[in-house]
């Protein structure tokens, strides 16, 4: 075996460090949304740096 052999991960490996990755995004998206859903009153703009970033929570009653 090479060098290079050694340090490449397995296919085991990546599924479990891609299942991890997944699993912490939707874990902060799920965070980031009951955060808003708690400090964000509907329809009023919230401002982050001046006008240039600016939160605000609307919802979709539409199906997507």
């Amino acid at each position: 075996m090479t060098a290079a052999n050694d340090t490449e991960p397995t296919p085991r490996r990546r599924v479990r460090l891609l299942v991890t990755v997944a699993a912490v995004i939707l874990a902060l998206d799920i965070v980031t949304k009951v955060l808003a859903v708690r400090l964000l009153t509907p329809g009023q703009p919230v401002s982050i740096i001046g006008d240039t970033v600016t939160f605000r929570l609307v919802r979709n009653s539409g199906a997507a």
